[in-house]
């Protein structure tokens, strides 16, 4: 995945880690620690998102991207940038990851964005976004 970033044109740099996630306590003791891995990119200007997967005791991984500055909005410059990007990291995740039932199981959570169209469900956008991010 790192390198289909690097290939975006909208993107310079893209940076990979792994961390530690929370180590769950069930009925049958501590489990292992959440796996956790980021690839964070930009274009060093108004591109700065995040990707990450978590898999946790029990093998399922989550998939969730972000945008965030810390105690204050993004600059919408950079919203506008990087959701693009976003939009085509997802579509890159289905169509040649194989990783479909992203469609049909996404949560979505969107604050103080000024475009609606990004309000829609995410179902609507993977089936029209599909054939305009190739």
């Amino acid at each position: 995945m790192k390198a289909r970033i690097e290939s975006y044109p909208e993107v310079k740099k893209v940076k990979y880690w792994e961390a530690e996630g929370s180590r769950p306590i069930t009925f049958t003791g501590i489990k292992k620690a959440d796996e956790v891995y980021y690839l964070t990119y930009t274009d060093e200007n108004n591109v700065h998102g995040t990707l990450m997967f978590e898999r946790d005791y029990k093998g399922e991984v989550s998939y969730s991207q972000y945008l965030i500055e810390l105690n204050r909005k993004p600059p919408q410059a950079w919203i506008d940038a990087t959701w693009p990007v976003m939009l085509k990291l997802e579509n890159d995740l289905i169509e040649d990851f194989g990783l479909s039932e992203i469609r049909g199981k996404v949560r979505m959570t969107v604050t103080g964005v000024e475009n609606p169209d990004r309000l829609l469900p995410i179902t609507n956008k993977a089936q029209s976004r599909s054939s305009t991010n190739r």
